[in-house]
């Protein structure tokens, strides 16, 4: 059996979102040809992580808690809407994982946020981060920064990253 490789796992699971949420929103606008060919508002995509309070006993990692999120900052006029989703993998295993869908309020921000607790936390941590971005009124996504593509003639962006951190 072939491994996935996790980005497209996440932006298979983005594109199933966007295809099935978009599609009503999407038959609403009208006219595309209505739409400026001009950029959304500027927006940073943020995907930290760390592990806390971990300690060495015996060799090992013990008693550490990765706190890990996503979120979207843009300045300007708000999007149309954001949804966000995270995972964490650990040694090829979903501990843990968080959606916040679509909520169909304009705003310039959001995020999620998640705490993982491990006993013994040797080993290889795998997060993956989605962003997907919904262009406000009148606006669409042309030329998307790496990581992410557009989608629906410009109407959303789609941005995914990973990371993979052993210990």
């Amino acid at each position: 059996m072939r491994a996935r490789h996790p980005f497209a796992v996440v932006l298979s699971a983005a594109c199933a979102l966007v295809l099935g949420v978009a599609g009503p929103a999407a038959a609403s606008v009208g006219h595309r040809s209505a739409l400026a060919v001009v950029a959304p508002p500027a927006c940073q995509i943020a995907s930290p992580e760390n592990i806390t309070g971990a300690m060495l006993v015996n060799n090992q990692i013990v008693n550490g808690t990765w706190k890990y999120s996503t979120g979207v900052a843009c300045g300007g006029s708000a999007l149309a809407d954001i949804a966000l989703y995270e995972e964490l993998d650990f040694n090829g295993v979903k501990v843990d994982s968080k959606l916040k869908n679509f909520t169909g309020v304009a705003r310039n921000l959001d995020a999620i946020t998640s705490s993982v607790h491990c006993n013994v936390c040797n080993g290889t941590w795998l997060f993956k981060w989605g962003q997907i971005l919904q262009a406000p009124s009148g606006f669409m996504f042309t030329n998307p920064p790496a990581g992410c593509v557009v989608l629906q003639n410009g109407l959303y962006q789609l941005c995914v990253q990973t990371k993979t951190v052993v210990l």
